[in-house]
């Protein structure tokens, strides 16, 4: 009898063993959980295992993401911060800046390093985000140099949004790269 029960209990261990980690469908931090990405994105499952995508959403600062629901979250009236890791740090920041601007146009240099608090020598290029016109900077902190910043900005309903993307030390920046890429080809308003 004691060896049918033993046999039991190891098939129900195995089963348990193959069925994936159940995911909380509560609302943490002002992001509810969605639907499972449709696209696969294989280069992050390769250089993250255990990093499993799903759209999140904010209602207050009107945006869906990418994100796992093991990471992190701060919130304030008009940012969002994920953290992606804690060794090396990792941060998403989505945040709504308070600045009188009506187009991704009226920014400029001056105002990106104030705004962004970049080292000197920081790069400009031009972007898309969820579609819309903007501005990608590529640049060091100005107050840690061992910080790398990958930040957009893009305006929507006369508002400025910045995606901020933050990897300290700077060393540890290409693996997660892949990742800031696809969380950015998959953000959207909502």
């Amino acid at each position: 009898m004691r060896g049918h029960i033993y046999i039991l209990f190891v098939l129900a261990l195995l089963i348990a063993a193959g069925i994936p980690q159940l995911r909380s469908s509560r609302e943490l931090s002002g992001l509810k959980q969605g639907s499972r990405p449709q696209e696969t994105f294989t280069r992050i499952k390769i250089a993250m295992p255990g990093v499993r995508l799903t759209y999140c959403s904010d209602k207050g600062l009107g945006v869906n993401f990418l994100c796992d629901y093991g990471w992190g979250r701060r919130r304030g009236d008009n940012f969002r911060i994920v953290i992606i890791n804690t060794q090396p740090d990792v941060q998403l920041k989505i945040v709504k800046i308070d600045v009188n601007i009506v187009s991704i146009r009226q920014l400029n240099k001056e105002k990106l390093k104030d705004i962004g608090k970049y080292r000197d020598g920081f790069v400009i290029e031009e972007s898309k985000v969820a579609s819309l016109d903007a501005i990608k900077v590529k640049a060091f902190s100005r107050t840690d140099p061992e910080v790398r910043l990958l930040d957009y900005y893009v305006v929507r309903d006369k508002t400025l949004y910045g995606l901020m993307f933050s990897v300290s030390p700077k060393e540890e920046w290409d693996g997660y790269k892949f990742l800031f890429e696809y969380i950015l080809r998959n953000f959207r308003f909502i």
